[in-house]
């Protein structure tokens, strides 16, 4: 039988345990061996289990991924399309450009191979992001003895869920926008408010829907809530106004993608009862797009998305997809 002593490795956690006299504060839980090597090797155990789970998901899937490669060749000139004219010519790209950035050298592999790869990159993600909301929860409950037993059996939980949106989806930018989330998150326990800026603003150029969660920054002092909230704007500015001011039909276009919702998916539930809305005009189409009941399309003057394994520019050619 091994004793879990709760001494986290975040430095101000371990100072507010040794500032203790032993006794009173200090929560110690016994684990039989076992569970206590399964709770050191959490993170490893999580990884294994998404990387097991990638090929039973992987031979039927692909979602989006085609959209992501058709707007980082875009980007990077490798297409007709003039690269600041990305939006404007292509509304339904809802893809921010730092990740169609990070789509760039993974597109430049053939398109099943950096299917796999990005997949995999996005799957061992998610370790990343508990280890860093454990972190987030030892300061917030530094005595707490069950947060490795926590982030093991919550992580299992949410491993599947993870999985569809890395690999039956493929969405890169969702999987992006909870990373820097999960950073936001760190850095508002910090009160760094120039960091929670930042991460705030690569989330919303991640994923445009992202925006709503600027509203974090308002949980500082207002002092501190200012700054987190001009950083956030100077790094959307950064990423978004080289499109805007090169074309200016990019917000517009932008702005006019609709969301087709059905009864009975989760949005319509939820209380979204209109057949169509404007992605950027409602807090509900971020929500929408997560949701995988959810058929994300354009206005048919605009066209709509390719099936798998036909490039963007082919989506004219399937007016009924």
């Amino acid at each position: 039988m091994l004793k879990w002593s709760v001494v986290g490795s975040d430095h101000n956690a371990m100072e507010s345990l040794q500032s203790q006299p032993r006794g009173e504060g200090e929560t110690t839980v016994t684990f039989p061996r076992w569970i206590s090597l399964l709770l050191r090797l959490r993170y490893l155990i999580l990884a294994v289990v998404g990387l097991i789970y990638l090929p039973t998901k992987f031979a039927d899937s692909g979602g989006d991924w085609g959209i992501f490669r058709e707007g980082a060749a875009i980007l990077f000139g490798q297409s007709t399309v003039t690269p600041l004219s990305l939006y404007a010519d292509n509304p339904v790209i809802q893809i921010g450009p730092v990740a169609l950035a990070a789509t760039g050298p993974f597109a430049l592999l053939s398109a099943e191979l950096s299917r796999a790869l990005v997949s995999t990159v996005m799957i061992l993600a998610l370790p990343g992001c508990l280890f860093f909301a454990e972190r987030i929860a030892r300061r917030l409950r530094p005595l707490s003895p069950w947060l490795p037993a926590t982030v093991l059996v919550g992580g299992l939980f949410i491993t599947p869920m993870w999985v569809q949106l890395a690999v039956v989806y493929a969405h890169l930018d969702d999987v992006l926008v909870l990373v820097f989330l999960v950073w936001a998150m760190d850095q508002l326990t910090l009160g760094k408010p120039w960091t929670l800026g930042v991460a705030l603003g690569l989330a919303t150029c991640s994923k445009p829907w992202a925006a709503p969660c600027i509203a974090l920054a308002f949980a500082l002092p207002w002092f501190q809530a200012r700054k987190a909230v001009v950083t956030t704007v100077l790094t959307c500015a950064m990423c978004w106004l080289p499109f805007m001011l090169a074309d200016p039909r990019t917000l517009g276009a932008l702005a006019s993608f609709r969301v087709r919702v059905a009864g009975g998916f989760l949005v319509w539930i939820a209380g979204v009862h209109s057949s169509q809305f404007t992605c950027l005009g409602s807090a509900g189409a971020a929500i929408a797009r997560l949701c995988p009941g959810v058929n994300c399309s354009e206005d048919r003057s605009m066209g709509r998305r390719p099936r798998p394994g036909h490039r963007y520019s082919d989506i004219a050619r399937y007016p009924d997809i």
